[in-house]
């Protein structure tokens, strides 16, 4: 434990390595023996400036949550700092970082609040407004992959959000994002999971929802790219399930 005190684990990167292999080889229920002695080194890698070690962090923190109770980890407000930890890194800028921690964070939440409530709602615009602002591939891709877990889990809240969250899946799906087309066929997910949880407030959006699938399946059947054409007919499809719950 002394190797890894916040004045000298920079200074043992052989101990981060070998404490990291030990803590993701605990499982339920032995992990829960040792949250006290485990917990403290993980929020250090998730403060550090190193993508390693975040990574790391976010690994342990992960594998806590899915190997300990939630009533254990409430204890002392564990589950507060876990997710004050994680959250800060939502600003992050590295990809590596993000497709960590989105995940990670998204399991937290579900400890930390019952039903969703304000932490939730706070994320949910962090991440839209991200979406908005973000540029590179890569990055776009994976807020976009994370998408629909948040839209399920707020279920009818989302309502609320869409104002803002319209416009994302607007930007997101007039972009041509390489011949795998990934993007796009995750914000289509995402659509689709919020055309059916929030149907009431759907019809205001109709006609640009229409326009924007519309416009989507005609470029997927003029596309002379090197998509292949079994990502286009999947995309179209999509389109066309996104279309038939617009119908209803």
């Amino acid at each position: 434990r002394s190797h890894l005190s916040r004045q000298r684990w920079k200074l043992n990167p052989g101990s981060v390595c070998v404490f990291r292999r030990c803590a993701l080889s605990v499982t339920f229920p032995q992990l829960s023996l040792f949250v006290d002695d485990v917990l403290p080194p993980s929020l250090l890698f998730l403060d550090d400036f190193q993508v390693e070690h975040k990574i790391f962090g976010i690994e342990i923190l992960s594998h806590m949550m899915l190997n300990c109770s939630a009533t254990e980890l409430s204890w002392q407000g564990r589950l507060e700092v876990m997710y004050d930890a994680l959250q800060r890194l939502t600003y992050a800028s590295e990809a590596e970082v993000l497709r960590k921690v989105y995940p990670a964070l998204h399991l937290c939440l579900r400890l930390v609040e019952k039903k969703p409530s304000k932490l939730h709602d706070s994320i949910f615009q962090r991440l839209l407004y991200n979406m908005q602002m973000e540029n590179r591939i890569a990055v776009r891709l994976i807020y976009a992959q994370n998408l629909r877990s948040f839209i399920e889990c707020l279920g009818s809240k989302v309502m609320k959000h869409l104002k803002k969250l319209m416009p994302v899946f607007y930007s997101f799906l007039e972009i041509y994002d390489g011949p795998t087309e990934e993007c796009r066929l995750s914000m289509l997910s995402a659509l689709e999971a919020t055309l059916k949880v929030a149907w009431m407030r759907i019809e205001g959006h109709s006609d640009a929802i229409l326009q924007c699938l519309v416009k989507v399946i005609y470029e997927m059947s003029v596309d002379c790219t090197q998509t292949p054409s079994e990502v286009k007919s999947l995309v179209i499809a999509k389109c066309v399930q996104n279309l038939v719950l617009l119908k209803r």
